[in-house]
């Protein structure tokens, strides 16, 4: 089972990659963390109940890789910026370079 969908730990990786600007390393640690959450939703999974491994796995992905991000924030002061104040970096940059060539 864990074999077949693989692929779901690193398609729920990449809003964090992209979030939090996570390095390749970083991006690489949290998906191990992601495949612990996805073993983890294996070990408990119940066909009975209806749901699909997709489905069912999100849950503990998403759960394994919040706790890397929040362990991560706490370890090396992490900051999320928002993006309007990513746009305000921006425009920043560029009210600066262009006073440099006035």
């Amino acid at each position: 089972m864990a074999n077949n969908h693989y692929k779901l730990v690193p398609y729920f990786a990449k809003p964090y990659v992209k979030k939090y600007f996570l390095k390749k390393d970083e991006k690489e640690e949290l998906i191990q963390y992601g495949y612990q959450g996805f073993m983890r939703a294996c070990q408990k999974y119940d066909e009975k109940k209806g749901a699909k491994i997709s489905t069912y796995s999100s849950f503990w992905i998403r759960k394994y890789m919040d706790d890397y991000i929040k362990d991560k924030m706490k370890n090396d002061k992490m900051v999320c910026l928002d993006d309007s104040i990513i746009n305000m970096i921006k425009q920043k940059e560029e009210i600066d370079i262009l006073e440099k060539y006035q």
